[in-house]
This record gives structure tokens, sequence and C-alpha cells, in this order.
């Protein structure tokens, strides 16, 4: 299933959308940036931009986040509220327009330039944000780990098919 082929959900519910980033061992190439909402995920590798593995995780968790808006965010034109969910405090502090370090600014100020994040503020805010503990976040966790064979089997348990719809829509904010 291509990105493109998957059209706007006209739904009246609440959608959680997030992502994880994994960096606890910087020669491991399984590591990097994923997310997986509704059987639906992305990873982003390091070797996408080798600049990655030199940001603190604090960093790589806002721009799982910012990825996240930019890949889900078109497919949620019509929901009533989207909340992006995050294990990593700062991420939630950070959307909030509230960062401290000039990284997670920069990085916000970004994410409010990409066409998704418009879309779900303007010209009514629907983008919540929630952080969450990380024993919930482990299908985000297994992506990012490059844990397949765990989302694999969560996805199953949920009645959910696993499909890798890629970061096309993310590389714009990714590079900027």
């Amino acid at each position: 299933v291509g990105v493109v082929d998957i059209p706007p959900h006209p739904s009246p519910y609440e959608w959680v959308i997030g992502g994880d980033a994994a960096l606890e061992d910087v020669g491991d190439p399984h590591q990097g940036l994923g997310s997986s909402c509704w059987g639906l995920q992305f990873r982003v590798g390091f070797d996408f931009d080798a600049r990655l593995r030199l940001l603190p995780i604090s960093a790589l968790e806002a721009i799982t986040a910012g990825c996240a808006i930019c890949v889900y965010g078109p497919m949620l034109t019509y929901a009533h509220r989207v909340v992006i969910a995050s294990d990593a405090l700062a991420t939630a502090i950070f959307l909030a327009g509230r960062a401290r370090s000039c990284i997670l600014a920069t990085i916000h100020e970004c994410i409010r330039q990409t066409p998704a994040w418009r879309d779900l503020n303007y010209p009514v805010c629907r983008l919540w944000r929630r952080q969450l503990w990380g024993e919930v976040n482990t299908l985000h966790d297994g992506v990012s780990r490059g844990y397949h064979d765990v989302v694999e089997d969560l996805n199953s348990a949920a009645g959910l098919e696993t499909t890798d719809i890629g970061f096309d829509r993310a590389k714009p904010f990714i590079t900027a």
C-alpha cells in the first residue's frame, strides 16, 4: 500500500499517533526513529542522515514526533482530535512551544513549517500532546529498534496487518 493510496479517515474520534527513537548503541544498525499506528509503520534508519547519530536522544524523540505528524497527519484530515504521544517528556513540553534548548526550539520551528502541522492546527487546533510511560510505547519502541517480529506479533494480536508505508512525507522535514 502506497502512502498516496491511503485516503483520509472520516472519523469523529481521537486518533493517537506517536513514535520513538532508539540510540543506546551507536554501532547498532537496527536502531533509529520509528512509529507504528494502526498497523501502518515507518522507520528512519540513521543511515538516512549520519548527522542524526550526533544528536541527543531528546532531539531524536522530537524529530520522530515531527515525522509522525508529517507521515500520519495527511491521513487524518477529518479527525476530530489527533494526539501526538511520546514517552519523552521533553517532546510533550517542546510541542507546547516551551523548549528551552536551542536544538529543540529549532526542531519545533521546522515542524511548524510543515503542511501537516498547519493542517492539524489551523483554522482549529486539533493536535494535542500526551506523554506516555515507556512501557506503553511498545509498538513504536519495537519499530525504532528494528524488532520486526515483536511488531508483527503485537499487530497480529490486535487483528492488524503490519504495512510499511515509508517516510517519504517526512523527508523534507528531516532534511530541514
